[in-house]
This record gives structure tokens, C-alpha cells and sequence, in this order.
């Protein structure tokens, strides 16, 4: 038999498969006849005109005699788009720049900034409104693609680029892909990868449970990571490192040391934080201001002792800052977010990592746990020349935080500086060679990620009750109508809906966190691709401010943020740029069909209602 198990912790991907190909190619005008493409070369430009990039004017810094192109990107807030300059090599090949030079939203320095290299106004000190490093959203750096020609291309993440417009490439759509360069469209891949267990991620029929995946044969590598090291490699390497004895048995257990090896005192008064009567403090080196920026401080003796260790986060400033932009260790964010306390959060919450997993402190020689890592409190120059180490397996738990210093970490080389680091793939294959049987073996933990094209048209369909005997539908018509009852739109709304107007109930998001809410909205809404498709009745579409608690209700009287009501209706972007209408699915060929939220089954006689963007 030949068992093979792939242990894959899975990446959220963005939609593809045969069935998506075949529609896409015959959208982009392909020969049908033609076979398909087996690669997906880069073109080597983006298709537009270019001109000598301008001396001044722009706020980065183009090489000498680069050669620019005009772009059309978000340059206000809500994705609002304008005119641009970018740099020509933007998109030509995998290895090119593709800085995010002109967008608000990668180079914004507050999140209340309005316009493209304006700064977001007097009441806080941040800067001239241009974030040279590009980064102010995850998805602007660490990602490659290129521009290529769809017609031939083998990858299935192919889409049409916003910044290159038709009516900037003499009527023809520029077409880009980052999975030809090993990169991931992250999108729907963020969407899925949301719900954190095969029950809710089981609740959104576009995305799929990826636990173990059995395959007869080994599938394609996947790109590259860094990862938390585990296992006999972590333990080989770290042992010599420690000064272990080279020939003892290994250990086969891992004792907590009952202490965290610091000098301990009497805990003083004046902390944030109310030490126990005649409790034992340690000196300590902690994250004291933005940006990781340490400091002293002065911690419990207790921490870290033992398994049954309170391990309260008490002097951090990233477990216990009350606001993001709060800049120092129990110092408010500013005058002008008065509703934010006093700068120091007691239940030292402020990060999902500062509560729930417990740790100890070990002796790394006598430990068999592989997550054995140096504590950033005690260094070795607290700590009499030794560092001091510390263990979450031992007590059941996982170093989320140092998972999470590994999982930034985004290239070979910053991965291999950071020894409890490995520069690893994403997933692991293991072969038993038996007899001739192929056995699936689960219950290895998995990720939510999208489905795949036929997987899913296949496991939809079945769900949805359509005819299992009738062909497969080759195209994807818009009903023309959400399926709801009509009737005329009343006066007293926020928005506006035209003279005669019809209108229909929903359910939308109403209260902070996603709380729906009985709502009126027009009944065009997803009719089909041409219509407007107004967010007007969502709380996250229209609110004026991120405090705002609830839809068309001002955030409050400390900053005047107007009456509580977005009328562009693109206060996240998501809200706005994206067409799609509400479909029969089993009539629609497309891969991305999902259940409206809006209008559940008990709005439409029983039966959901169905919609795609695709």
C-alpha cells in the first residue's frame, strides 16, 4: 500500500479550477481552440504609455531617468479614486518594485487621513502625511505579481487591474497575477481564513474546511515561509547552543524551575498595576512605547514561576494600551480621544496574546518541549550572563506571540537571524510504503480556506437541490430582482431614494460588531451588474467615525465627526467599486456564489437568496 498524508496547514486561496478558466477565457475573447497555456509569463510592462517621470512635484523618489505612467488609484479615504504617477516597472515582472507609491491607503499615517498626502489634521502630531515605507495596510508589501496576458496564462487567479483601467489601455483591461510569481490575492483568502473552526467556516458556503488533504501523489510545492522551528532540528541545534551535555539522554519531561532566575524585592508603591500584601517584584526589560521600543519595569517575582502563575502582561504597553495610536506605557493617547481612560487597560487584554495561554520558565538542558525560547524580559545582562528560558508546552499552551514574530518575518534571510526560526514550506508530506491502497488518514488541525472551482460548483450544487442529471450550466444570467416583496419607499430614511422608488426589507449590520438589525433598502439592490447597489442602510458603510455605535448615530460629542452618516457610502472599503447581482444557483456557472446575509431564508419564503460577484 502507498499511504501518503499531507499535513497542510493550509492558505486561504482566491477562487479557481477548470470550470472558472473555461468561462473567464471565453469573457476575455481567447481562441477556443487553442489549447491551454501550461505557463503564465510575465509581459514585461503594463501596457501604457510612458513619459520621463517628473522632477518634482511627486512624493517619492523616482531613479534617474526612470520612466513613469499615469494611473488611476485611491487617493481619498473610502477608496475614492484619482489620477496618479507611477513608476513604469510598476507590475512589468515578478522582480520589479511594485511600490504602492500613490495609494492613500499604503502610505496614510493615521486612519482618519482624508486625501492622499494630507495629513489627517491638528489634533495629532503625525507627520507630513506620506509614509515613505509603504506599509500602512498588510497587503502592500511582501506580495509579487506581474502583468500578463490572460489569454495565455495558466493561473486562475487572473484579474482585471483598477489602476490600469480600459480607458487608459485603448479600451482593453490590463490583467495581472500574483500566483505567477508565487504571491497570494488576499481578499477572499482574509474572508475565509476568519472563522476559525470547521462549524463557522462550515457557515459560508464559499469557503471549505482544509484539514488533512490525502492525495495519491505529492502536490506542487508551495511557496516558502517562516516558521516557528519544532521538533528534532529546534532541539539538536538549540542544545549545542545551550552548552548541553553532548552525551546525556535526552530529557523526558519538562519541570517548571519554580522562578524566573531574577534578583527579587519587596514590590514598591506607585504601579499601575496592585501587587499582593508583601508580594516579591523582579526588575524587568518590557515593551514600554510604541513600536516594540523596550524599557525597564517592574514585574511580579511570581511570573512565569509555574504553570498555575498568574502571568499577567502587567507592565507592557501592547497588553495594555487602551488606544492604538496610545504611544507610551500608561500614557493616554491625546486630548483629542478623551473616551480612551487613563492609558492603562487592568485587564491587560489589549492583545489576543496577553491572556489565556500559560508558560514557566525551564531549564532548556531538562526540557523535551520544542517551543524552548529566550525570554525578551529577563536578557542575559539581567540575568547574571544567562538568559533565561521559557516553555508554553510544558503547561499546555502555544507561544502565540513568538509564532507571530516568526510568521513576520518575510524573507530567508530575516528568517534565519532569529535562531527559534525556520524558513519552511507550507506543508509536509509523509510516504509509508505498504501494499497498493491509498489510506486517508484526519484530525491533523486545518485552516478555512475558499474552495476550489469544481469542488465547490460540485458540493454547492448538491446542497442547493439542483437536478444532479441536468447539465452543468455554462453561464451565470442575473435574475433581474433579490427575490423580495416590494413596496413604495417611505419618507424618513437617510438616503435617498428617487420619486416613486420601490424598496425592500433587509437585514443589515445596524451596531458595532457586526449586530444586524431590521433595515429599508432599494429594491434594485443586486438586481444585476448595472445596478447601483448602495450600501445606504449599513453602519459600516456609512459611519463617520470607527467609534460610531450605531447606524446614523454620531460617535459622540468628543470630536465633531457629523451627523453620523457617510452619504458616499464608503467608510470600509469593501463598500464600494465592486459590482455583482443576486442569481439562481443552479443556472450560474461561476465558483464564487453565496448566501446573502441581507436576505436569509426567513425574508425569502423559506429559500435563501443567492448572489455573485463574478
Amino acid at each position: 500500500t502507498t499511504t501518503t498524508t499531507t499535513m497542510e496547514p493550509g492558505t486561504c486561496k482566491f477562487k479557481s479550477g477548470d470550470a472558472l478558466m473555461k468561462a473567464l477565457r471565453k469573457n476575455w475573447g481567447c481562441n477556443a481552440n487553442a489549447a491551454l497555456p501550461t505557463s503564465c509569463p510575465c509581459l514585461g510592462h503594463n501596457n501604457q504609455s510612458s513619459f520621463p517621470c517628473p522632477v518634482t512635484g511627486l512624493k517619492w523618489s523616482p531613479a534617474a531617468n526612470e520612466q513613469c505612467v499615469s494611473a488611476t488609484v485611491d487617493r481619498k479615504k473610502g477608496w475614492v479614486t484619482g489620477d496618479a504617477i507611477m513608476s513604469a516597472l510598476y507590475g512589468a515582472n515578478c522582480s520589479s518594485r511594485n511600490h504602492e507609491t500613490s495609494s492613500l491607503v499604503c502610505t496614510s499615517t493615521h486612519p482618519d487621513q482624508a486625501e492622499f498626502g494630507v495629513p489627517a489634521g491638528n489634533c495629532s502630531e503625525y507627520g507630513d502625511g506620506y509614509n515613505e515605507a509603504m506599509n500602512s495596510s498588510s497587503w502592500c508589501v511582501g506580495q509579487k505579481f506581474c502583468f500578463v496576458d490572460p489569454c495565455n496564462c495558466n493561473e486562475a487567479d487572473i484579474a482585471v487591474s483598477n489602476y490600469f483601467p480600459a480607458t487608459s489601455n485603448n479600451g482593453a483591461p490590463t490583467y495581472y497575477s500574483f500566483a505567477t510569481c508565487g504571491g497570494v490575492n488576499t481578499w477572499k483568502t482574509d474572508q475565509c481564513a476568519n472563522f476559525a473552526s470547521s462549524t463557522s467556516c462550515a457557515s459560508d458556503e464559499a469557503c471549505m474546511w482544509d484539514s488533512d488533504v490525502v492525495v495519491p501523489t505529492p502536490p506542487p510545492s508551495p511557496a516558502p515561509q517562516c516558521v516557528f522551528k519544532t521538533g528534532d532540528d529546534l532541539m539538536k541545534g538549540l542544545r549545542a547552543t545551550w552548552g548541553c551535555d553532548a552525551n546525556a539522554p535526552l530529557p523526558n519531561s519538562c519541570p517548571c524551575l519554580g522562578h524566573n532566575n531574577q534578583t527579587t524585592f519587596p514590590c514598591p508603591a506607585g504601579l499601575k498595576w496592585s501587587p499582593a500584601a508583601n508580594e516579591k517584584c523582579v526588575n524587568a526589560t518590557v515593551d514600554r512605547k510604541k513600536g516594540w521600543v523596550t524599557g525597564d519595569a517592574i514585574m511580579s517575582a511570581s511570573y512565569g514561576a509555574s504553570c498555575s502563575s498568574p502571568n499577567h502582561e502587567t507592565s507592557s504597553l501592547v497588553c495594555t494600551g487602551t488606544h492604538p495610536d496610545q504611544v507610551e506605557f500608561g500614557v493616554p493617547a491625546g486630548s483629542c480621544h478623551q473616551l480612551y481612560g487613563d492609558g492603562y487597560n487592568e485587564a491587560m487584554s489589549s492583545s489576543s496574546w496577553c491572556v489565556g495561554q500559560t508558560f514557566c520558565f525551564v531549564d532548556p538542558c531538562n526540557c523535551n518541549e520544542s517551543d524552548i525560547a529566550v525570554s525578551n524580559y529577563f536578557p542575559a545582562s539581567k540575568n547574571g550572563g544567562a538568559s533565561a528560558y521559557y516553555s508554553f508546552a510544558t503547561c499546555g499552551g502555544v507561544n502565540l506571540w513568538k509564532t507571530d514574530h516568526c510568521a513576520a518575518l518575510a524573507s530567508e534571510q530575516s528568517c534565519g537571524k532569529d535562531a527559534a526560526c525556520t524558513w519552511s514550506i507550507t506543508s509536509t508530506t509523509t510516504t509509508t510504503t505498504t501494499t497498493t491502497t491509498t489510506t486517508a488518514t484526519s484530525g491533523y488541525p486545518g485552516v478555512c480556506k475558499f474552495k476550489k472551482g469544481s469542488d465547490l460548483i460540485i458540493t454547492l450544487r448538491k446542497a442547493w437541490g439542483c437536478d444532479e442529471m441536468a447539465d452543468l450550466p455554462t453561464s451565470c444570467p442575473c435574475l433581474g430582482h433579490n427575490g423580495q416583496s416590494t413596496f413604495k419607499c417611505p419618507a424618513g430614511l437617510h438616503w435617498k431614494p428617487d420619486e416613486g422608488e420601490q424598496c425592500v426589507h433587509a437585514t443589515t449590520d445596524r451596531l458595532a460588531g457586526w449586530a444586524t438589525g431590521d433595515a429599508i433598502i432599494s429594491a434594485s439592490y443586486g438586481a444585476n451588474c448595472n445596478s447601483p447597489n448602495h450600501e445606504t442602510s449599513s453602519l459600516v458603510c456609512t459611519s463617520t467615525h470607527p467609534d460610531q455605535a450605531e447606524f446614523g448615530v454620531p460617535a459622540g460629542s468628543c470630536s465633531e465627526y457629523g451627523d453620523g452618516y457617510n452619504e458616499a457610502m464608503n467608510s470600509s472599503s469593501w463598500c464600494v467599486g465592486q459590482k455583482f447581482c443576486f442569481v439562481d444557483p443552479c443556472n450560474c456557472n461561476e465558483a464564487d456564489i453565496a448566501v446573502s446575509n441581507y436576505f436569509p431564508a426567513a425574508k425569502n419564503n423559506g429559500a435563501p437568496a443567492y448572489y455573485s460577484f463574478a
